[in-house]
């Protein structure tokens, strides 16, 4: 779109309260985006399919009015300062569907980083999701979303030879340190190093090169036929949208979770924990998690939940394991992480034995002592381990998602 036909999303205001920036447009006065203060600045989408996504913007300018009831936004200070453009805003869902990078480029026979069953794990998810419409309140779908040139792609390191890393490849501190790998822009040099050291010495896994994937406007954006012809369906079921969060569109940091970046950058909101999404799926009476890859992108989303997640309450997250498969070469990982998410409390189950009647009454599951068995696809990483875990909900669970975290200065 044209500069003139450009849609302008912005965060509400904190303060003052009292300054009517529409008195002062209808004025002939542009308002004055340079002081930040409790807000940030300001975040243009240039579609409504873009706006549409689950990411954090910021701005100076309020938002628009919304429509009184359960279409208000939300006024706790944590969406003020992280917000999303959300059309459909939930007040409760007996159940959310939240669906990670459910994406062609993760799936057989085309994708660049296809998992060997990624296929089946769709052909369930959309088979649940036809059979349950009605019961599936909310569908919520992550997408991975990079450029070429990205820290986690090989054209962004070099070694001393000129040749850039293949896919696979990992890289510590020390390779950076001793020349081994130089970024290909010597400007991102210092980042670079950075990065590495904080992964390092985090509880994520060290850098690893992938093949080039997901990137934007390319077909292995997309989300796969089957899954997103399901997604389609439900939509016109039940005359509401999905939302899609977009996730990995900053080139400096790997977002593998669905929740944060890595190594969250001050400088972008977007690679923060996004507290909306947090909120969004807090109203659930259960949040069923399926998607690609049990290895990567669902567990540390999975995993970033349950850190904040009411103690208590665990068994209303639900992963399903016939609906996720993990990357080559990664099985002890994905084991790994089940294992764990079954001693936090999490409901591990299947999509043939998860219940729905009286969705949300209990975990959703019938049974949840053994974790069913997890379908693994033929080099395993550091994992995390099991954080504290918040105890109840209500206050103390908004302060965890809003509670600061360790980031990198920007370069």
């Amino acid at each position: 779109l044209g500069p003139s036909r450009r849609l302008e999303f912005r965060l509400t205001q904190t303060e003052p309260p009292t300054r009517d920036r529409g008195a002062e447009a209808r004025a002939g006065r542009a308002p004055d985006l340079r002081s930040r203060g409790s807000s940030q600045i300001g975040g243009i989408c240039h579609s409504a399919a873009m706006a549409s996504s689950l990411h954090p913007v910021s701005s100076a300018e309020k938002w628009p009015a919304a429509p009184h009831g359960a279409d208000e936004p939300s006024t706790s200070a944590a969406s003020q300062q992280q917000h999303y453009v959300d059309y459909r805003r939930v007040a409760s869902s007996r159940t959310t569907l939240f669906i990670i990078d459910p994406q062609r480029d993760f799936h057989p026979p085309n994708g660049s980083l296809a998992i060997a069953t990624a296929g089946d794990d769709a052909a369930r998810i959309a088979t649940m999701i036809h059979s349950h419409m009605d019961e599936i309140d909310d569908i919520v779908v992550s997408l991975d979303t990079h450029q070429r040139f990205h820290i986690a792609h090989g054209l962004f390191w070099v070694n001393p030879q000129g040749e850039h890393p293949t896919p696979f490849t990992m890289i510590k501190k020390e390779d950076v340190l001793s020349g081994a790998w130089r970024t290909t822009d010597p400007k991102w040099q210092a980042w670079g190093l950075e990065y590495c050291t904080a992964l390092d010495e985090g509880t994520r896994s060290s850098l690893i090169i992938w093949p080039e994937h997901c990137l934007v406007g390319t077909n292995g954006h997309a989300v796969v036929d089957d899954v997103n012809a399901a997604c389609q369906a439900w939509a016109g079921s039940r005359a509401c949208a999905v939302e899609y969060v977009l996730k990995g569109n900053n080139a400096l940091t790997e977002h593998y979770s669905a929740m944060r970046a890595d190594v969250e950058r001050p400088d972008d909101l977007r690679t923060h924990f996004n507290t909306a999404l947090f909120e969004r799926l807090c109203k659930a009476e259960r949040v069923v998690v399926c998607g690609q890859a049990l290895s990567h992108c669902v567990a540390f989303t999975m995993r970033d939940l349950v850190e904040r997640w009411p103690n208590n309450q665990l068994q209303k997250l639900v992963l399903l394991t016939d609906c996720a498969s993990p990357v080559g070469g990664f099985d002890d990982a994905a084991r790994t992480f089940v294992e764990e998410m079954t001693a936090a409390g999490v409901t591990v189950t299947t999509s043939e034995q998860l219940e729905w009647s009286g969705a949300g009454k209990s975990a959703g599951a019938a049974g949840t002592g053994a974790s069913p068995a997890v379908v693994i696809s033929p080099m395993p990483a550091e994992r995390p381990g099991h954080h504290d875990l918040p105890e109840v909900l209500g206050p103390e669970t908004e302060a965890r998602a809003k509670k600061p975290r360790k980031t990198s200065p920007t370069r």
